[in-house]
């Protein structure tokens, strides 16, 4: 045997041995299913069925499918010729609208079509789902309407002089509106009633297009600087800003909020309840976050660290390959990931806060779309098609998402209050370098303060709540109908 030969079978085995030794062992699922066609959305518990769309783009022919508890398709909608955004669950009935103008309305179970309702223009922007009972859409670029998810039949409507950007909803809906046509667009920032889509408030200062972020009462949101302001949802005034520009919100984790820096190789963690934060560096693109108790997991595009949530101290960090998505889920994080680019399997795997071996891993052959618990399980469902029931982790209750060490879910987070917030002197720099739990270095970075306040340097003895406590006058509905 030659030489050569001799090298290619060492570099074959080499790679076999990688992938064999590198892999992770996949966990027994309690059923598997498929359907013939590709799976576009996340799925939805509805009514104790999981509702998902799928379809083909080729033929331009798109489903919602149902499947119940024992892993059945028990249920197919008509055929649907445009792709829909997600589909919105709410009690008895999932509602989707594609990116057409028609918006359809399914009962559950059975997924028959129920209503179906027109918008006058193409619908841009992915729908919004209001309170427990209707959902927000748009129209073009200039106009939102509200439906009712019984009837279908528009509550409100709202048109805009300036062109629609993004919008997002809470207690109020805030829109970004602003002109396309120039040479540096600038966006401005309304709020909007759930009730009638009455304007509220106008924020005069130029804002970002990224859609808002919300907690009990807040609209979190930056400047077109990226300077990030915390407005009180009610009255649309600034309670918070933070001197550090370049900054994008992505992510509210309980009372921590997410910010990318540096073209998003930089993490920036600021809690909410003191105003302080830390920074750290990404050695590749931010993919998500997740956190559980005092522990935030942070991923990117090649690894998944585990940190302090209040200090970014060190816990653990794993390296998985290649990472393609990542969503909060249970106690920690889910991610799809390959061992390598050459690798032809795909994992979903279940990542905890306590350690960095996954609870549970899935294969499969492409992109997984973010799980969904149920009362049988952890429901998952992947691009390719495939449906797959895996076992609740041990000490997880059937079909409820694990809470924080306290035991019980947080109902109400007490936010610092402007009056007595005590802001952090500096973002920290990266404290998260290699294997160790370093302690939180001084750097030179801009110092954060509550807005139109004098000096904090001390800390509060008692938080109290955030907002303050008075009221706007609820406004009336509206009589005209689109």
């Amino acid at each position: 045997m030659s030489r050569r030969t001799i090298g290619i079978l060492m570099i074959i085995l080499g790679i076999l041995a990688f992938h064999l030794l590198g892999s992770q062992p996949e966990t027994a699922a309690i059923w598997t299913t498929y359907i013939n066609n590709k799976i576009y959305s996340d799925p939805v518990e509805v009514a104790g069925k999981v509702i998902f769309m799928g379809g083909n783009k080729g033929k331009k022919a798109y489903f919602l499918y149902e499947v119940d508890k024992d892993g059945k398709v028990s249920a197919e909608s008509v055929k649907l010729p445009v792709l829909p955004y997600q589909p919105i669950g709410f009690a008895k009935r999932v509602v989707i609208a594609d990116k057409s103008n028609m918006i359809r309305g399914f009962s559950v179970p059975g997924l028959n079509l129920e209503w179906e309702s027109g918008a006058a223009q193409p619908i841009a922007l992915e729908p919004l789902k209001i309170g427990k009972d209707k959902i927000l859409v748009s129209s073009g670029r200039n106009f939102i309407f509200c439906l009712d998810n019984e009837t279908g039949k528009p509550v409100w409507d709202h048109q805009f002089s300036k062109t629609l950007v993004n919008f997002a909803a809470d207690e109020i809906v805030a829109c970004i509106t602003g002109y396309t046509d120039l040479k540096e667009p600038s966006w401005s920032l309304t709020g909007h009633s759930t009730e009638n889509g009455e304007l509220l408030w106008t924020y005069e200062e130029p804002v970002s297009g990224d859609k808002p972020l919300f907690i009990q009462g807040l609209c979190l949101t930056t400047t077109a600087s990226g300077q990030l302001i915390i407005l009180n949802q009610r009255t649309g005034q600034a309670v918070y800003r933070h001197s550090a520009t370049g900054l994008k919100a992505i992510q509210l984790l309980d009372d921590r909020l997410i910010l990318l820096a540096a073209g998003g190789s930089r993490v920036v963690s600021l809690s909410l309840m003191t105003g302080d934060s830390w920074t750290t560096t990404m050695n590749s693109a931010f993919t998500g976050a997740a956190k559980y108790g005092n522990s935030l997991l942070l991923s990117n595009k090649k690894s998944v660290r585990c940190v302090n949530a209040n200090t970014g101290a060190l816990f653990w960090d794993r390296n998985l390959g290649d990472i393609y998505n990542a969503f909060p889920f249970r106690k920690g994080i889910f991610i799809t990931h390959k061992d390598s680019f050459f690798d032809r399997s795909t994992y979903g795997s279940y990542l905890s806060v306590e350690s960095g071996t996954p609870i549970w891993t899935t294969y499969g052959k492409s992109i997984f779309q973010k799980p969904v618990v149920t009362s049988q399980g952890d429901l998952v469902v992947a691009y390719n098609g495939m449906i797959r029931m895996l076992p609740s982790p041990r000490g997880s209750s059937s079909g409820q998402i694990d809470f924080p060490d306290s035991g019980k879910a947080v109902d109400k987070i007490e936010f610092w209050k402007e009056e007595t917030a005590s802001a952090s002197e500096k973002i920290e720099p990266d404290s998260v370098s290699a294997k160790q739990q370093p302690e939180p270095e001084e750097s030179s970075a801009p110092s954060q303060k509550p807005i139109d306040k004098g000096s904090t340097d001390k800390k509060p003895e008692t938080k109290k709540p955030f907002i303050p406590d008075d009221q706007i006058e609820e406004p009336g509905w509206v009589t005209d109908k689109p």
